[in-house]
C-alpha cells in the first residue's frame, strides 16, 4: 500500500511551484502518448518490485481536458511520465496509485519531461531518442528557426538531465528522424535495442525505401551487426563500388656494376620481384 503524509498531499510551493500530490484510483489514470516501448519483462519486474517495496515515486500526469467534478463521478488524468511505474502498479494488484499533478506550459514541455523521465531511467534507443528530438524539433519550428530549435533542444535537455548534447548530435538525429519511415520506426518500437545507435541509423536512413529500411534494422538486431556490417550491406543495396586499392610507387635503389662501371637501377616491384635497369654506360 502506498503512503503519503499530509504534507505530500497538500499543494506544494517553491521547487514544485503548484504541482500537487494526491493517491487516487488506477482507473482514473488513463494514457495518450507514448515516448517509448517497453517489454512484457520490463512490466512484471516493476510490478514485483510494486509488491515488495510498494510505489516509491509517484507518476505525472495533467488535469484531463475533459475532466468530470460532477458529484459521483471520479477525476481523470492524463499520464505524462511514468507509463511503467502504472502497469507496475496494475501488475502488482494495487488499487491506488501515486500522482503528481502538473501543469504544463505546452506539448513542447511535456516531451522535455517525458525525455528526461527515460534519460533518468532506462535509456532510450537511438530511434527513440531521434522521433522524441523530432516531435520537439516540430512544435518548436512554428515560432523559432531551425539554428534556435536545434540549440533549444539540447538546453532543453541540459536543464532537465544535467547532460547537454552537442548541436551537431541533436542535427543528426533530427535528420534521422526525417530520413527513417514509419515502418522501421514501427519495427522500432515493437524490437527496441540498445545496441543499434546512432550510426547504425545514419547507415539505414541511406536508403530511401521504407520496407528496405525496416528489413535492415530487424537483422541488425537480430544479427547483432556492427555498425561496419550494416554499412556494407547498405552499399551492397546500394551498388556501390569499392574502390580498388592505390597501387604503391616501385621502389628504386640505385647500384653501380663493380665489372664495367655502369650506373644501374634496382627495381623493387610491388609483387615481390626485382628487376635491373641500365641507367648509364660508363664510356
Amino acid at each position: 500500500m502506498v503512503q503519503v503524509t499530509a504534507e505530500e498531499s497538500t499543494v506544494l510551493h517553491g521547487t514544485f511551484q503548484v504541482d500537487e500530490f494526491k493517491l487516487v484510483s488506477v482507473s482514473s489514470v488513463y494514457w495518450k502518448n507514448e515516448l517509448r516501448s517497453f517489454s512484457v519483462e520490463d512490466v512484471v519486474n516493476m510490478g514485483a518490485s510494486m509488491m515488495v517495496h510498494g510505489q516509491i515515486e509517484p507518476i505525472v500526469v495533467k488535469e484531463s481536458i475533459d475532466q468530470v467534478n460532477t458529484r459521483g463521478q471520479e477525476e481523470r488524468f492524463e499520464g505524462v511520465c511514468g507509463r511503467l511505474r502504472y502497469e507496475g502498479v496494475k501488475h502488482a494488484h494495487l488499487q491506488s496509485v501515486l500522482i503528481r499533478v502538473h501543469k504544463f506550459s505546452g506539448p513542447d514541455e511535456e516531451l522535455e519531461w517525458m525525455l528526461a523521465e527515460n534519460v533518468h531511467r532506462k535509456e532510450l534507443s537511438a530511434l527513440e531518442r531521434a522521433q522524441a528530438y523530432g516531435k520537439l524539433a516540430e512544435l518548436r519550428r512554428k515560432s523559432f528557426s531551425e539554428k534556435s530549435v536545434i540549440a533549444g533542444i539540447a538546453m532543453g535537455v541540459e536543464a532537465l538531465t544535467g547532460t547537454k548534447p552537442a548541436e551537431r548530435t541533436v542535427r543528426e538525429y533530427l535528420e534521422i528522424d526525417r530520413r527513417i519511415g514509419n515502418k522501421a520506426k514501427n519495427c522500432g518500437a515493437t524490437s527496441p535495442s540498445q545496441e543499434v545507435g546512432i550510426r547504425h541509423l545514419k547507415q539505414i536512413s541511406r536508403v530511401a525505401d521504407e520496407g528496405l529500411q525496416a528489413k535492415l534494422l530487424l537483422e541488425t538486431v537480430h544479427g547483432d551487426w556492427t555498425a561496419q556490417k550494416l554499412k556494407q550491406q547498405v552499399d551492397a543495396v546500394l551498388g556501390v563500388v569499392k574502390p580498388k586499392p592505390i597501387s604503391k610507387p616501385e621502389a628504386r635503389q640505385p647500384v653501380a656494376c663493380q665489372a664495367c662501371k655502369c650506373s644501374l637501377i634496382l627495381v623493387h616491384a610491388e609483387d615481390g620481384t626485382h628487376k635491373l635497369l641500365l641507367s648509364q654506360r660508363r664510356v
